[in-house]
């Protein structure tokens, strides 16, 4: 009963630092709450943009779809490195040239790039010509653009 008695009166003797240490690590808490709530927002409000290859037939089309919640705005593809022949490159590809200005959520964009031969293999075109592209593009148009840069290595489906 000694025992307890000496605790009580430490504890009504500190009193007032214990609640200013309770408060400051409550603060910190909170704070961190708040921060982890602010990126699950942010991520929750994002466009994500997603380049692809899809074989249809002996057609390979360059697929570019928004996977993410929000719509992407002014899509650009900034570089695009790929050593396929000159005849079945990307210079045709009509969205890669100009942009995309605005594309949706869960919405996609398909193009036609590349016609292969029979018994051909697309996977071993990518091999031996890797292809990689570059993108930038932004959450919206207004005073709160938030821009997104990304890299893509396009390899073809699983066969």
């Amino acid at each position: 009963m000694e025992i307890l008695n000496a605790v009580l009166g430490w504890i009504n003797e500190n009193d007032g630092t214990i609640i200013a240490l309770a408060t400051v690590v409550l603060v910190g808490v909170t704070w961190r709450y708040v921060h982890l709530t602010g990126k699950l927002v942010k991520a929750a409000n994002t466009p994500e943009v997603a380049i692809y290859l899809k074989n249809e037939g002996y057609d390979v089309m360059l697929c570019v779809e928004n996977i993410g919640t929000r719509a992407a705005h002014n899509i650009n593809f900034l570089k695009k490195s790929y050593r396929i022949k000159e005849e079945d490159s990307f210079n045709n590809v009509e969205f890669l040239k100009t942009g995309i200005k605005y594309l949706p959520p869960k919405h996609t964009i398909e193009e036609s790039f590349y016609s292969m031969e029979a018994g051909v293999s697309l996977n071993q075109i990518l091999i031996e010509n890797p292809v990689t592209i570059y993108i930038e593009y932004s959450r919206s148009k207004g005073r709160f653009r938030l821009k997104f840069k990304d890299e893509f290595e396009l390899f073809a489906e699983e066969e």
